[in-house]
C-alpha cells in the first residue's frame, strides 16, 4: 500500500455495507451563500466533535427542552 490513509477497496465495501447497515441518514440542506455550513462546522470544531454529532446534540436539546421553533 502507498500510505497509510489508502483504503482498500475490499474495505472501503465493507465499511459501506456496515454504515448501510447500521445508521440512518438524515440530509440537511442549507444555502450555499448564507455560509451557515461553515458557521455551524466552525462551531462543531471549536466543541471537538463531528458535525453531525453537534446537530445530534442540537436536535435532542431542542426536543428534550420543548422548544418550539
Amino acid at each position: 500500500m502507498a500510505g497509510n490513509n489508502m483504503v482498500s477497496e475490499a474495505k472501503a465495501a465493507a465499511n459501506a455495507r456496515f454504515d448501510k447497515k447500521t445508521y440512518d441518514y438524515i440530509t440537511v440542506k442549507v444555502r450555499k451563500d448564507s455560509k451557515k455550513k461553515m458557521i455551524y462546522q466552525d462551531y462543531a470544531d471549536s466543541l471537538d466533535i463531528p458535525l453531525s454529532v453537534f446537530i445530534q446534540k442540537a436536535l435532542d436539546y431542542v426536543i428534550e427542552n420543548k422548544i418550539k421553533l
